[in-house]
């Protein structure tokens, strides 16, 4: 991955893992040896198994899914050096974190994680299939059920229950349901030494969520001397707090929901045509990168 303000690639993975396992370990009573039964399962279209899928709770906030889908790649693999198109990717893991957001922003706690590797309440998803079924040893613990199916068009039907929130539901991408397109919805790229993908989406008018993508391209990655060549590793769908910032200005936060240190905010300002997010800052003020260009 190259350096993040000063941090080597080997840490920032490091750290990467340790607020993963944190994130999960709330609603989990441990994790297999063996890791995740599809573990090297070729893997086509991991942004479709990542981020956020979500509908109204009735009460002025929301209810959803979070999948965290963590992929990996041969360091040998031939790319074009931006990114993974062409470049076969392996299933490595998957979190899941199940949500209901109560008011107009989600808050830290409002999300519990499980995973595909887990010793109890493991998540199964099998043929586009998602299940799940969670017993909390508390009562202060909401209980989960999820019986989802993917449908074509990129939203899950089925049973959603999260402690009193038990429906049959349908699961959309958070801008599915507006009407009008803001300018800093959608897919954002930059391209580097570590390259990041940023999806933002609006759940109401100026209500803002997001999740990225923290991928390692084959070609780019530079190892320390005496470091073997080892499989690179994809994280998708890493939630981000989103916030605009008067008619032109933006700011991403990552890792603003991790609870662990340290999260970084990246403050750009949209271009007129709307096709780049440029930070004034610069790259190791700003992060990884400096300018993320519209991906669609």
């Amino acid at each position: 991955m190259g350096q993040r303000g000063g941090l080597s690639w080997q840490t920032i993975l490091c750290a990467v893992i340790t607020v993963a396992g944190a994130l999960s370990a709330p609603a989990q009573t441990g994790t297999s040896p063996e890791g995740s039964p599809y573990r090297g399962r070729v893997v086509t279209d991991p942004e479709g198994l990542s981020g956020l899928w979500e509908t109204p709770n009735g009460h002025g906030g929301f209810v959803g899914i979070h999948m965290v889908l963590w992929t990996s790649v041969a360091p040998d693999a031939t790319s074009d050096h931006q990114t993974l198109a062409g470049v076969e990717q392996q299933w490595e893991s998957l979190d899941l974190g199940v949500y209901e957001q109560k008011g107009a922003e989600f808050t830290f706690g409002e999300e519990g994680y499980f995973s595909d590797h887990a010793r109890a309440a493991q998540v199964k998803l099998e043929d586009g299939h998602l299940e799940l079924h969670f017993v909390p040893p508390v009562a202060s613990m909401p209980a989960v059920d999820l019986n989802l199916t993917k449908q074509e068009g990129d939203f899950w039907v089925g049973r959603f229950r999260r402690g009193s929130f038990d429906e049959q539901v349908t699961l959309e991408r958070p801008e599915a349901g507006m009407k009008t397109h803001n300018a800093i919805t959608g897919s954002w790229s930059s391209v580097g030494f570590m390259s990041r993908v940023v999806h933002i989406g609006e759940q109401a008018p100026g209500q803002f969520v997001g999740w990225s993508d923290i991928l390692q391209i084959p070609g780019t990655v530079r190892l320390a001397p005496g470091i073997q060549p080892h499989r690179l590793f994809e994280i998708y769908g890493d939630r981000l707090k989103v916030q605009r910032a008067g008619e032109r200005g933006v700011l991403f936060e990552f890792g603003a929901y991790s609870g662990a240190c340290c999260s970084r905010t990246f403050a750009g300002k949209l271009s007129s045509d709307e096709s780049w997010i440029e930070s004034g800052a610069g790259p190791s003020a700003a992060g990884p990168f400096t300018k993320l260009t519209r991906v669609h």
